[in-house]
């Protein structure tokens, strides 16, 4: 998409997709591994890969990892829940510039009628949104990793409720198997009836990554026919 598109062109899909992931994440008031909710949302929406190398080959440690995660779920879970930052707060600190140290980064991506209309653009939700996400930078690298990692997959939760990735194809309905001699878990799509299943493809499943879930018997294992 060309910048001329304008700021809310270029943002507001990623905006939206962010806080549909926030709001389907709020759903679950636990998680089976014990860990929070919000620790799983993390690592899920970078398939777990927190090491890379940042602005100047900075080493991106843990705390970085975590602090930008925390910094892009404050703004992007903005007004969802009971006990979020709400709207108005969001906007408010935003106006006020205190998080915005690198706010001429955004200026790129204004077009003519956004320049013209910059006071209207910056009272909007995915302004506010993305000018917190361009204030450091942690968060910046935890929302790039987010758009790297999730620009092919789609937010999921199995019905024990585990969150996970998926393929865009993927459905309600749709089962994620582990499989003997495969490092990741693969979405299948029974066909009701004929006794196989379709391969949808390989999926990413917060704590079922590193054996958490392979049975110690292997009478335990089943066999499924992929058609």
């Amino acid at each position: 998409m060309s910048l001329d598109a304008g700021f809310l062109a270029i943002f507001e899909p990623y905006v939206n997709a962010y806080r549909e992931w926030c709001s389907l994440a709020g759903t679950l008031t636990s998680y089976p591994t014990g860990e929070p909710v919000a620790v799983a949302l993390r690592h899920t929406l970078v398939h777990d890969e927190p090491q890379r190398k940042g602005a100047h080959e900075a080493k991106w440690d843990a705390a970085m990892f975590e602090q930008g995660f925390d910094n892009w779920y404050l703004a992007c879970s903005a007004g969802l829940f009971p006990w979020s930052t709400s709207i108005e707060v969001l906007g408010a600190v935003v106006a006020s510039r205190f998080l915005l140290p690198n706010k001429g980064l955004l200026a790129p991506f204004f077009n003519a009628h956004d320049r013209a209309h910059l006071a209207a653009l910056k009272a909007t939700l995915v302004y506010q949104i993305q000018a917190w996400l361009y204030a450091h930078q942690s968060t910046c690298a935890y929302a790039y990793m987010v758009q790297t990692r999730m620009r092919t997959s789609r937010l999921v939760v199995t019905a024990e409720g585990y969150l996970g990735t998926a393929p865009p194809m993927a459905r309600v309905g749709d089962g994620a198997v582990l499989v003997a001699g495969l490092a990741l878990p693969m979405v299948v799509r029974e066909d009701e009836g004929k006794g196989v299943a379709s391969l949808v493809g390989p999926a990413y499943v917060h704590g079922m990554m590193d054996g958490e879930r392979w049975p110690e018997e292997e009478g335990e294992l089943e066999w499924i026919t992929l058609s």
